[in-house]
């Protein structure tokens, strides 16, 4: 059903930052877990262009993912973000865990497709269907200390 409102984008501009420190305070509380365990560093200039929901959806999917399979201590999980040269907004998620299986990585956006024990395998298939829908790429690589961590290249923030 989420998949389905991907053609019906309601897109805005909006402060990464704020956005992002709003998500997390909502994200302990849900989760139980002290807000040390996120690490967010986003250029306060940080802005994208994406469906308020849409954007919710994806990064409280990522942010409990890396959740999950981190260690829970401080900056466990990472939130960065940062605009390049040509005016492109990129934000990493990334935490501290073992990271993904050599053999899992290309079928990491598929659907259906889990590594967790009573997983649907549907939450990064609707974050990759979802970025799509509103002009961003997301995508897996292996973050510095060996976690994972997932990109979004955010389209253009322009209002046009």
């Amino acid at each position: 059903m989420q998949v389905n409102r991907r053609d019906r984008v309601q897109a805005e501009t909006f402060n990464l930052a704020a956005r992002l420190d709003e998500l997390l305070e909502n994200l302990c509380q849900v989760e139980q877990v002290s807000r040390e365990v996120f690490e967010l560093r986003v250029d306060p200039a940080c802005k994208a262009r994406f469906d308020r929901g849409h954007f919710e959806q994806v990064l409280w999917n990522l942010c409990r993912n890396a959740l999950r399979y981190s260690q829970r201590l401080p900056c466990s999980v990472r939130l960065r973000a940062l605009t390049s040269d040509d005016g492109t907004t990129v934000l990493d998620v990334s935490d501290d865990g073992t990271g993904v299986p050599g053999d899992a990585v290309q079928k990491l956006f598929e659907p259906f497709f889990t590594t967790e024990e009573g997983g649907t395998g549907l939450g990064l298939y609707i974050a990759r269907e979802l970025c799509e829908a509103n002009g961003a790429l997301i995508e897996y690589k292996r973050a510095i200390d060996g976690g994972a961590c997932f990109r979004i290249t955010f389209g253009s923030s322009d209002e046009s």
